[in-house]
Formats: structure tokens, sequence, C-alpha cells
């Protein structure tokens, strides 16, 4: 590797010279999970509190307090970056740095608190020198970097794990440009070995003023000369300094029809990168390489003819399988966005044919780090060519995260796999003759690999939280929940009702309280003995407690085997697991005597039983309902716990159908024998139209995350320069962890309520009107302060204006919808409140917060305010105030 010198192609360069400060403690496993994520999305940076690492200069005698350092100290370093010249392409600036400290000697405490002591932040400062005499635009990738400024400028969200989806579009002053990055070591990314370091990735290119479209092209794969899906997409990225429209598509190769998914002009702001949907269809089954044309132009003069379009060529090539191979498929999620899943057809016997069984899904979730559209997982499944099921294998948002986008839609799991993935798979699918098989819609078997992220620990959340959903579950090396990953340490100190608020946040995430829902589910948890990844504890805990209520549970221990080898999923034991769980009578699922359903107050919950929790009575406590049936009477005795209403769908109820509820030892409820939904609140109030504005419910309960559940693409609107600079850091940050579309709008030129999805208020200052001002909101803007508003039993508090001051919080609009409010009374409090911007699950976000300026440097401990909102959208009485 060579030190890093100028590229002779490019004007642009990054110095080989880094000046490194650090470490400094970050809190527990992974920048994306738990407390160190928390952390991350806070703030909590101990520099902070003296003004901030962009106002200190390298002097190799300064030292910094650090728990982390010898005799509680660190220090300037100097670090040499390095670049392969010969790789770099044209009007191309790479750098690549590989951070350790010879202070942070972690081999002793990781034995007291484990992976924690591992974790870590520090900062290093470089420059990217523009050799040119004029400004010079660049996009600018950040892999491993999770927030950075340049020339001064903070940019939040970067590209962890390098996905390369949204890089920042910026301007480059001629000659040095100062770049601070803020590092984080992740032992998730980067391993559980103290000596590893972290490795990040810098890249800059040369841009001219038009617009991007990066490669590849989102499509399927062509099944035995047909396309099963029509759905593609491409990325169109901004480099222009005016808004773009993208017009319309034009066929050209290979195609016989092509057009833009969403009926709408699609407008792209500078320097934003949104998603293009298509709809095509190919024109014959020989060709593979098809081409289009994407007709832009810019809205500087949208009346001006001499403006006129602008042509933008794209070409893909379609990678051909069988119809008896695994297969990459497109789909719109529920969030009308294209994703893809690999599909393995069943092997289709003469005798299945004939006997037209329905056959079930079995979904296969794929491990952190992991593309399902990969060799391993194509063919992870080999070694059982005869299963009589539909093996799928989605992919998340991406394949280090965004795990937790996908699971917050049910549809996707359910709805969409069992009716449009493959009952509506046109083409080769159907027209096959041998697979004209019908879909046992209902019911699902769940398998997979680990997963990184809290909101999908794999399996444990999906046959936790959807039970009426599955048939069996197999989880294979899986952990229990975050929280148990790694110990909740090297956080900072904080009350412990603000501890205990975040944790309530995280409920729906925390698998060892919901074991109650696995009863009469078939399970076989497997792990490896050695599994240096996933600690064997966790599958063995989880054994002890399916136990403890009584359930069913097969525990496989594999001596020496590790995280992952080849055959992980097809052990004899699995094998054996997989070919009883699909057997036909096994279909036919039993619901035990005595169950109960438990829930966090969130909309990632589905039924048992039938049963489903619409409403709880307090947002910071698990809710329950626990059943007797009565078979003989045809009667289930139910006993409720903090739940304020709930349904009963009798239709998905698979054993004897109850005629009769009765309600904790007294109301009764007669059901009758027909197939119904009804819902019930518990404290016998008739509310028949309880559906309204001011009640929280469906897709809108939940955390601050909640406003990830959208049933279209974001909308978010501004009124000023800073407030649109935030408003395209929450686009990219949307779509570089997501996959998620957002369209950027001015408040002044917005067109309210034309938004099928959720909506986003980006403001500073006195005005927090958002795209439906009649909404109920708890949370309002005085003349000099904003103001919780109270109720009976939690009096009303206002925090009056002042530098840093921010919050941010959700409001109810109608159809289910939500907005979420970005709210700074100054740019330094709108930043901050910014952080908070669900980009992932598990950080612990309430409903509400209100920041402080403190929180720069003691992140949650320096909030003012956190909590919840009730089932009618009032402050919770388990709310904090200071």
């Amino acid at each position: 590797m060579d030190h890093l010198a100028q590229n002779e192609k490019a004007t642009i360069e990054f110095g080989e010279q880094f000046d490194v400060l650090g470490p400094f403690r970050i809190g527990t496993r992974g920048t994306f999970s738990s407390i160190q994520r928390s952390k991350v999305v806070w703030g909590a940076d101990p520099l902070e509190r003296i003004g901030g690492f962009q106002t200190l200069s390298y002097d190799e005698h300064a030292r910094f307090d650090s728990p982390l350092g010898r005799n509680g100290n660190v220090y300037w370093q100097k670090l040499l970056a390095y670049s392969n010249l010969e790789l770099n392409p044209p009007q191309t600036a790479m750098a690549t740095l590989s951070i350790t400290f010879q202070s942070h000697q972690a081999e002793f405490p990781s034995t007291v608190y484990g992976w924690a002591a591992l974790q870590y932040q520090a900062w290093a400062r470089g420059w990217l020198i523009n050799h040119s005499s004029s400004a010079q635009t660049v996009e600018l990738f950040t892999d491993g970097v999770w927030e950075y400024t340049v020339n001064g400028d903070k940019v939040f969200g970067g590209d962890l794990y390098g996905f390369r989806r949204a890089p920042l579009v910026l301007t480059l002053r001629p000659g040095p440009n100062q770049i601070d990055l803020r590092i984080y070591r992740d032992v998730r990314a980067f391993g559980g070995a103290a000596e590893q370091p972290v490795l990040v990735h810098l890249e800059a290119r040369e841009l001219d003023a038009s617009p991007l479209v990066e490669d590849p092209v989102l499509i399927s794969d062509k099944v035995d000369g047909k396309v099963p899906s029509p759905y593609a997409s491409i990325i169109f990225r901004n480099a222009d300094s005016n808004n773009i429209q993208v017009e319309s598509v034009e066929a050209m190769q290979g195609l016989k029809a092509i057009k833009i998914l969403d009926s709408r002009k699609i407008t792209v702001y500078p320097g934003q990168s949104r998603p293009v949907n298509l709809v095509l269809q190919i024109a014959s089954a020989e060709d593979s390489n098809i081409a289009f044309a994407l007709r832009w132009r810019t809205t500087e003069h949208p009346g001006n003819p001499e403006t006129g379009f602008k042509i933008l060529t794209v070409r893909a090539e379609l990678e051909t399988r069988s119809i008896f191979e695994p297969h990459k498929f497109t789909f719109l999620n529920a969030s009308k966005a294209v994703s893809y899943a690999i599909l393995r057809p069943p092997n289709i016997t003469e005798s299945l044919e004939q006997k037209r069984e329905p056959l079930p899904i079995m979904l296969n979730l794929h491990g952190a780090g992991v593309d399902v559209d990969s060799l391993q997982m194509r063919h992870s499944l080999d070694e059982v060519p005869d299963l009589k099921a539909w093996a799928l294998f989605p992919q998340a948002g991406s394949y280090w995260s965004a795990d937790d986008f996908r699971m917050h839609r049910a549809s996707f799991c359910f709805d969409c796999i069992s009716t449009d993935f493959v009952s509506k798979t046109p083409g080769a699918l159907q027209k096959s003759g041998r697979l004209s098989m019908l879909f046992h819609h209902g019911l699902t078997l769940w398998i997979g690999k680990a997963r990184k992220w809290i909101s999908i620990v794999g399996y444990w959340f999906a046959i936790s939280h959807y039970p009426d959903k599955v048939i069996a579950g197999a989880p294979v090396s899986a952990y229990t929940s975050i929280e148990n990953y790694v110990p909740y340490v090297f956080k900072h100190e904080m009350e412990p009702i603000v501890s205990s608020i975040l944790h309530a946040a995280r409920m729906s995430f925390k698998h060892e309280l919901l074991v109650e829902n696995l009863r009469g589910i078939p399970i076989l948890a497997q792990h490896g003995s050695s599994d240096d990844n996933v600690p064997v504890y966790h599958s063995r805990l989880m054994k002890s407690l399916i136990h403890e209520t009584s359930a069913e549970a097969t525990y496989v221990e594999l001596p020496g085997k590790g995280h992952w080898f080849d055959g992980v999923m097809t052990t004899e034991d699995l094998k054996a697991f997989y070919r009883a769980a699909l057997n036909t009578k096994t279909l036919q699922k039993q619901l035990p005597i005595d169950f109960t359903i438990v829930v966090a107050d969130s909309d990632d919950f589905g039924t048992k039983g039938g049963l489903g929790i619409d409403q709880v009575v307090s947002p910071a406590r698990l809710a329950s309902i626990s059943v007797h049936r009565n078979v003989s009477q045809a009667s289930w005795h139910l006993r409720t716990s903090n739940v304020h209403r709930f349904h009963i769908d009798t239709s998905t109820i698979s054993v004897l159908k109850p005629h009769q509820l009765i309600l904790d030892g007294g109301k009764e409820i007669a059901l009758g024998s027909l197939e119904f939904a009804m819902c019930v609140r518990v404290d016998d109030v008739n509310d028949n139209d309880w559906k309204r504005l001011d009640q929280r419910y469906g897709r809108q309960r939940g955390a601050l995350d909640a406003i990830l559940r959208s049933s279209g693409h974001f909308h978010i609107s501004y009124a000023s320069p800073p407030e649109l600079n935030i408003a395209l850091q929450i686009s990219r940050n949307l779509f570089q962890y997501f996959t998620a579309d957002s369209e950027i709008v001015s408040r002044h030129r917005r067109a309210l309520n034309i938004n099928p999805g959720n909506s986003i208020l980006v403001a500073c200052g006195t005005d927090i009107v958002g795209d439906q001002p009649n909404t109920p909101s708890a949370i309002q803007l005085h003349e000099h302060s904003i103001c919780l508003k109270g109720v009976a039993t939690v009096p009303s508090r206002c925090y009056p204006f002042e530098s840093g001051l921010g919050a941010i919080f959700l409001r109810p609009l109608d159809d289910e919808r939500l907005e979420l409010v970005v709210w700074g009374y100054d740019i330094d409090g709108l930043q901050q409140a910014a952080r908070l911007a669900p980009t992932v699950t598990g950080v612990g976000q309430p409903d509400f917060i209100i920041t402080t300026a403190e929180c720069r440097w003691r992140g949650a401990a320096g909030i003012a305010a956190a909590g919840f909102f009730t089932h009618n959208w009032q402050i919770a009485a388990e709310s904090y105030y200071r």
C-alpha cells in the first residue's frame, strides 16, 4: 500500500496525515444498537463540554479526561492514511484509516464488562484538498463513519456500514477543506478481539452539474425467459444546484413498455438521492439486456422552453435463472418502495400436483452482513430439496440494517408474502403448468440465522410478535435481545426514571418478556457451543424461559461449532424438524387450553388465538390477556392486565371457536357462531366509532420509531434554508439506512393531506404548524416557551426558550398516519433534535423528548423532559420532567 498522494487524473486529494484524539467511552455493543447506538444518536460527546472537537487544534502535550486512557487521560496522535493509487478511478480521491489506541487496554475490563469494554469513540481530523482554482462539486462517501463535519458544517448519519446509497454532495472551496470524523468502534462490525482496529474508508468523486443514476438497477431475474415481477428501481442523485424533476421514462433496448410507478413527477432537491420506481415489460425471452431513458429537467425556470428536457440513459443486464432454482424477484412493500427477495420453488412431485395441497411459505431471515442475493443464502437449503414449501429469503432494507423498517410492516411479512409475492407472481411461476399450486396464506414457517438489529432479532422477534401466523420456528444462533447481547455499561450516568423510560421504549424488542406468546408453537433452537459471535447462553436462556411457561422447545447444541459453517441450516436435527413442521397434519395448529398474549404498546404485534390488543392503559408497561378455554361450554375466560381495548377475530382461530367471552370474571360477551372480528373496550364504555383523530390506534402505536410505519413515501416539510439542510439530512439517512423514499416540500408551497405516507415537519423558531393544523397535540409553542399540556394526573410544564432547546415528538394525522415534529428554538436545538429522528430502531426514543444543550455531552441525561402519549394522545403519568 502506498502512502496517499495526488491522483494525477483528479484535482482533489486527501492529505496523507490525520490527527486523532481518543478513545472516549461510548456505551455498549454496536453503534446501531442499544445504549451505544443511543449515545451516538443522543450526542454524548465529552468534548462538547469544552466547546467540541471542532474548536481544538493538535497539541501533543494536551491531555483530555477519559476513563479509557492511562491515568484517566488521552492524547492526540498522528495517523497516516493509505490508498492504492493504481485502483483509484479517474477524478476520485481515496483514503483508508486503520485506527487503534495503545492506551486502550481493554483485555482485563472486557473480562468484567464483556464486549461493552471494547466499544469507544474518537475523533480524527484530515484535509480534503481541492487543487483547482475554482470550487469543485464532489460526492463524499464515508464508509465506517456516522458523524462528521466539513469546514465546520455538521453532518449526522454518514454511512457506517458502507451502503453507498446516499453520499453527501458538497462544494469544495479551492485549497484545503477540513474534515472532522467522529469514529466508533463497533464490535459487530469490527469483531470482539481487543486488538481489532476501526477501519474507515473515505472517497470523494468529482462531479459536474448533472444528475447521476447509481448502478446497479434493482430488477428481477429472468426466469425461463420471463420476468416474474414488473417492478424495478434506480437511485437518482441530484448534483445540480437547482431542483430536478424526473418527468417520464421511455423504453429503448429490450423493453416492450416502461413507466414510472408514481403518477406524480418526482422532485429531487440538490444533494438528495431518491429511488425512481418503475414498472416494465420485457420485449423478448432471448434478450437479457435492457435500456431506457429518463427525461428530466431543472425547476429553476420551469416555464422557460429554453431549459428543455434532458435525457439520462440507463442500461442493465438481467440474470437468467431456471424456475427450479432460487431466483430473485421484486415487489412493492407496504411503503410502496421496491424491495426484493429470493424465492426457491418447491420440488413439485406428481402426487403433490394431483393433491393440489396448499403449500406453506418457509421464510428464511438472513444474518447480519449477508445479502440474500448471494450464493451463501441462495443455496443454504440445498441439502433439503424435497421440502414441501416455498422457501422465501426476503431482503431487509440492507444487508446490515433496516430489518426493523421491514418488520414494522406486518403486511410485508404475511399479506404481501402470501398474496402479492407468490399468488400474484405472473409468468414463469403460474404458466409453467407444474407450478399451478395453491398457497397456504395464513401460516408461515420461520427459520433463519441471527440478525444484528434489535427490531428483528431474527426469529425470536417474528415468532413472539406474530404467533398466529407461525406454524413453527427454528432460531439458529440467535440472541434473545440486544440488551442481553452486551451488558448496558459505559453509558453516561442518568436518573433511574430516564433510564426506565428508554427501556420502556424498547420493550417491544425485549423477547425474554414475551415467551408466553410462544406456547403452542413447535420450536427448535440450534446453537454452536463455540459461537464467538452470539454467545451460546442466549439459546440456553430461551430454552429455560420457554420451559418456565410450560411451553415446549427443543434445544440442540452443536459441540465445537461456531456461528456459521457450511450446512448450518441443514443439520440432521433441522432437516427432521422442517419435515415434521411441514407435515400436512402439523399445519392444523393446536391452540393450548390455557394461553397468554403479551404485548408492548406497539403495532408490531399480531394476534394469538385471534386475540389482539389495540390500546393499553399505560404505554410504559406490557399488556396481557390470559385465556382459559372451556371447550365443553364453548366459552373463553379472559383475564386482562393493562388493556384498554382489544379485539377478537374468530376467523383466524384454528380450534373450536368460542361462542362467549367472560371478561375479568364478570362481563359476558356473546359471539355466536359467525366468523367475524369484534372490538371490546375493557371498561364497558360503548364506543363503537372510536378510530378518530383523538385516538391512537393501528400504525400510530409505539415509540418514536412508529413514524417508520408509513403507507407511502415520507413527506418532509421545511420553511427556511437551515431547516432545508436538516430536511436533506433526514432524507439522506432514511434512504441510506432504510432505502426509504422521502419527498421534500417547502411549507410555503405544500398541499395539505395529499400524501398517503407519514410526514416529518422540520421547524426552527416559533412555528410548528404542520400538515394538519387541527391535529390534537399535548405539546405546544407559546410566546416564550414550549409547553407540555397536562391532565388531571399530570401537571402542565413549560420550558422557556433558550439556546440549544429542541424537541421531537409525534402528532396524529388522519388515516392512521403520523407526523414527526423536529423542532429547535435555534439551529443548535434543531440539530440536536434532528439526531433523534429515527434512522434505526432500538435506540429507545420515547414518544416525545425535550432536549437541551447539555444533551451534546450528557446524551439522554441532559434532557428536560421525555415520555409517552396515552391512547387519547395525552401525556402519560410515567413521563419525566426536569
